[in-house]
This record gives structure tokens, sequence and C-alpha cells, in this order.
């Protein structure tokens, strides 16, 4: 995300890019990949957003364990399911992002 941003000036474009390059490290069906996408780009906008990785990191890594205990097959994965992973993503997004501001724990850029 940093890196791609530091290329490209416009932020939604940066976001886009990383969150296609992010889909395609994936290998699954295409549902799977367009809900990655999706994901990616709400990692991608949390990001650029708080101004750093670990809050993305942290709702990946949620993601991950959330998905390994859901998913029973990654590999057919139907609409239905990736409707339902975005929203939980939406949730926890939620969740750290009220968490985070709170607490205080990054600068958000609406603080400057």
């Amino acid at each position: 995300m940093q890196t791609v941003g530091s290329w490209i000036s416009v932020p939604i474009v940066a976001i886009i890019i990383q969150a296609i390059i992010f889909a395609v490290l994936h290998s699954y069906n295409t549902i799977a990949l367009l809900s990655i996408v999706c994901t990616g780009t709400i990692f991608g906008v949390v990001a650029w957003y708080s101004k750093s990785l670990e809050i993305s990191t942290a709702m990946h890594s949620a993601n991950n364990i959330l998905s390994a205990i859901t998913v029973s097959d990654a590999t057919t994965i139907t609409l239905w399911d990736s409707a339902e992973m975005i929203i939980k993503i939406l949730v926890i997004v939620a969740l750290i992002l009220i968490l985070a501001k709170k607490f205080n724990f990054f600068k958000f850029k609406s603080d400057t």
C-alpha cells in the first residue's frame, strides 16, 4: 500500500491497485477473488485513513481467523460466503476504528 501510494498521487487509485495485487496473491475462485478485492480495498482505505498499516494488519489477521473458523472449503466460496465475509470485515473495521479512536492508538487524518 505504501509503495504503490508513493508511485501514485491519487489515493483511491493506489488503494484499488494494491487491492488487485492483494487479490492476485490468493488462489481462490472468481467470486472469492472479487470478495478479496473488496476486502483489500477496505484494508487500503483504513491504512490510508489511519496513516499506518497496523490496523489493516490487525483486520487481516482477524479476517483470516474468522475465515478459518467459518469457511470449510476455500475453493468453493459462494456469493453468500463473500457477502457474509465482507459484512464481518466491516464490523471488524468499525470495532477496531472505534477502539483505536477512543484510546488514541494512531494519529488519524481527521485529527490533523
